[in-house]
């Protein structure tokens, strides 16, 4: 099941400090979104085809890319009736450490 992509009122993809927001895959490359999971410490042993098939088999999915570069996502295990589970969430270290308050 899709939700459908996520828009602003202008029908944008939705961005949040200049990282866009969206429910789309189409231009993820699950290969390089592997490695990157691997190279920070977030990775179970999916491979890409595993990872990409995780993803896409879920209730809903989110991506987050700074240009064409995935940093962060998750996705969301619903059978569609009152539970839902989200799950693999991922911020790319650096892009979580840029985000975060100062103290």
């Amino acid at each position: 099941m899709t939700v459908g992509p996520i828009v602003d009122a202008d029908g944008v993809t939705a961005r949040l400090d200049g990282i866009r927001l969206t429910d789309s895959a189409d231009s993820l490359d699950w290969a390089r979104a592997k490695a990157d999971l691997a190279a920070d410490d977030f990775d179970n042993g999916r491979t890409p085809a595993q990872l990409e098939r995780s993803f896409l088999n879920s209730f809903a999915a989110i991506y987050a890319f700074d240009g064409a570069t995935c940093v962060g996502m998750a996705h969301l295990l619903a059978g569609g009736v009152c539970n839902a589970y989200l799950v693999d969430v991922w911020t790319f270290s650096p892009t979580a450490t840029e985000a975060s308050p100062q103290r």
